[in-house]
């Protein structure tokens, strides 16, 4: 809450309190400061030079006749004349040195009592004296010079140090006169040094003002205040004041201080059991939909630390800047889904959006209007995140995420300031703020995301867009290296993208993953059929478990590419699983046709020694490579590839795979199986469609130099 802030709910005391007004009681020690004495000290270098020239004047010109008998100095500085030197003979000392007692009366009243009642002061402090209520001067109680003093007061008015000399030498001979000289020419000398030399005779004590004052503030009592339970604090719709705003935190505080230890425990438990209600309700909903997440800690730390990271910077956001609350709002809630939403699937974004922004109005008090407003958001900023292969996409997100939650949080502006009489331009501002806050977070997430994914090892749709283009790396040297294998990957990757699509998959996703599962073909090209421009077969001459050593190393080889070039783990998989664990089988039965023949017996060689390390497929999308280059490779070494040849290859392969086991791991049905299958027969029968037979063209016929050999390499 900040002063100026239209207020939407009620507000009252919720506990008896007394709390010491500090407001109060700074302004009562302001008081009492400036209610303190202004401190003067008395000039002492200046009055006590003059003090010993006049008490000295009688000895100084004792028994002197003649004004030559006088230094010249002297009758300059007093301007004596003879008169005067005559005048001053009365009271010269004793013979024993005793100064005149009238003489040192006289003096000793006039710098001891009336110069500091009736002081002359520098001008500009004459100017502040005069505005001062209460002043003080503290003179010498022993000896001039010592530290001991009394309080002197100031009687009448102190004359400025810049008045005309007459004036001067009027206030000094009246002085004197006052402190006991007779009239005439005495007065008028006494009064001579301080015209001819005129200077303040009391200067501030500026330390010794600044001490009592703040010994008078220290005396003031504190100001208590007692507010009752159910004292109103502020009234929906009010304008907040600074007292209201101040009195708002104030009761706060002392509510937390006032609870008891019942009720701090009542609180406790509270906040602890709607936090586990949440975060069970999390855990149950990824349990159901998503278990490969519970499967992995550190996924769950994550998505819970991103949520908690979030709203604890949303209330640190708003306490400082309350009037910051539906940008700060709006900005948490689509950093969230926008996070969740290109790492995971929208769906988990969707459930994950409505956890967060009820925690976010819980935690900013924002009710219930304004977590609908924030949930639409988030489901217009979800729904545009279905595949985001550019960087315009995102952005377009955002703009259509901000239009809508910007109508959003306005409507529910006008529910929580309908009594507000300038509602509807506080809804407007809300609305403008969180529209504005959700397009900044696009471009924020923007230029965040590639640094996220490489912290997070998550693969979005840009990266993947990127990776696709040929021009990649890894893609370029395997067009350069091994081009038949290059085409042999696109090949699947049009076939594996539209049976993605066909079930709901992502069909980008595979896209890229074909487009690498085989680079590690790029090391040993020549022992793959694809790559081969006919003439002796490699494989040849080497034994079936060779020959497997070669086929099965250029998934180990393809990964240590990917990991060499940081391919993301996603990718990754695709190259270690599109074999799975399946069997080579052309070499498997070459390795028992030779050990029958050298009468080891065919039962020597193990079937496991002859399968695919694996991993299995985890993913449908893996899946779907697996299949689509099985289905490829094995139409390309049929003599007449026709629709119900291939059709029948197709169903073949991925129902032996199927009792294979080769995709209990991932959560494939029945059902989307039959849709793959129906999907791959599609473009492979497009690819291998029906052709003009020109005159002269031989007819379809199986190449005499695709041997099984090559088959199996093709397999590989």
């Amino acid at each position: 809450m900040v002063e100026g802030q239209y207020v939407a709910d009620n507000r009252v005391v919720r506990l008896d309190y007394t709390m010491v007004d500090e407001q109060a009681t700074r302004d009562k020690q302001d008081e009492a400061r400036r209610g303190s004495p202004r401190v003067y000290l008395p000039n002492e270098a200046y009055l006590g030079r003059l003090r010993l020239t006049l008490e000295r004047l009688p000895q100084a010109v004792a028994g002197k006749t003649s004004l030559t008998e006088i230094d010249s100095e002297l009758l300059e500085r007093l301007a004596l004349d003879e008169r005067l030197v005559a005048a001053l003979q009365p009271y010269a000392p004793g013979e024993d040195g005793t100064p005149n007692a009238d003489w040192q009366r006289w003096i000793n009243t006039l710098f001891d009592d009336l110069l500091l009642r009736h002081p002359v002061l520098e001008p500009r402090e004459y100017q502040v004296f005069l505005t001062t209520a209460r002043t003080a001067v503290l003179a010498p109680t022993a000896t001039r010079g010592g530290e001991a003093h009394s309080s002197v007061s100031i009687d009448g008015d102190p004359a400025p140090a810049d008045a005309s000399a007459r004036a001067l030498r009027d206030r000094m001979i009246r002085l004197a006169e006052e402190a006991g000289v007779p009239p005439g020419e005495l007065a008028g000398l006494i009064a001579s040094p301080f015209v001819r030399d005129s200077k303040p005779t009391l200067i501030h004590a500026e330390e010794e003002s600044l001490r009592r004052a703040e010994a008078a503030a220290a005396a003031v009592p504190v100001v208590e205040r007692s507010h009752p339970r159910g004292e109103l604090i502020f009234l929906r719709g009010d304008k907040l004041s600074d007292a209201q705003v101040r009195f708002a935190r104030e009761e706060g505080e002392a509510y937390l201080r006032g609870l008891p230890l019942q009720g701090w425990w009542l609180l406790l438990l509270g906040v602890l059991g709607l936090s586990g209600l949440l975060v069970a309700l999390l855990l149950t909903y990824l349990n159901v939909f998503y278990p490969a997440i519970c499967r992995k800690p550190s996924r769950m730390a994550a998505l819970c630390g991103l949520l908690l990271a979030l709203s604890a910077g949303a209330l640190f956001a708003v306490i400082r800047a309350p009037t910051a609350q539906p940008f700060v709002a709006s900005a948490a809630a689509m950093i969230a889904v926008i996070v969740v939403a290109l790492a995971y699937d929208r769906r988990l974004a969707i459930f994950v959006a409505a956890i967060h922004c009820l925690i976010l109005s819980i935690l900013l008090e924002v009710g219930p209007a304004t977590f609908v407003a924030l949930l639409c958001g988030c489901g217009a900023m979800i729904f545009q995140l279905h595949e985001v292969r550019h960087r315009g996409a995102l952005v377009k997100a955002a703009f259509i995420a901000a239009g809508v939650l910007g109508v959003a949080m306005m409507l529910a502006g006008l529910i929580r300031m309908a009594a507000v009489p300038t509602g509807a331009f506080f809804a407007i501002q809300s609305g403008f703020w969180a529209a504005a806050a959700c397009v900044a977070t696009g471009f924020l997430m923007l230029g965040v995301m590639p640094t996220l994914e490489r912290w997070c090892d998550i693969t979005t749709g840009l990266t993947l867009a990127e990776l696709r283009d040929p021009k990649q790396p890894l893609l370029r040297q395997l067009q350069q290296k091994a081009p038949g294998t290059y085409n042999h990957s696109l090949a699947i990757a049009n076939v594996a993208e539209a049976a993605a699509e066909a079930i709901g998959a992502d069909g980008l996703l595979v896209y890229v993953g074909a487009m690498y599962h085989d680079i590690g073909k790029m090391n040993k090209p020549e022992y793959f059929v694809e790559n081969q421009a006919g003439g002796v077969n490699k494989h040849d001459r080497l034994t079936p478990a060779m020959s497997l050593l070669l086929i099965v190393g250029h998934v180990k080889d393809g990964i240590e590419l990917a990991r060499e070039y940081k391919l993301p783990r996603q990718i990754r998989h695709f190259i270690e699983s599109h074999h799975g664990t399946t069997l080579v089988e052309y070499f498997f039965h070459a390795a028992r046709n030779r050990a029958g023949a050298s009468g080891a017996g065919e039962e020597s060689v193990e079937e496991l020694d002859f399968r695919h390390p694996g991993p299995r497929p985890q993913t449908k999308e893996a899946v779907i490579l697996m299949i689509s280059d099985a289905v490829e490779s094995a139409t390309r070494a049929m003599a007449e590839p026709t629709p119900g040849r291939i059709e029948q290859l197709v169903r073949t392969l991925a129902r032996r795979r199927l009792e294979d086991g080769q995709f209990d791991e991932c959560d494939l049905t029945l059902r989307e199986l039959t849709a793959i299958e129906d999907s791959i027969i599609k473009s492979v029968c497009a690819i291998y469609h029906g052709r003009i037979a020109y005159p002269g063209a031989s007819s379809a016929r199986v190449d005499p130099g695709t041997t099984l050999a090559r088959v199996a390499a093709r397999a590989g």
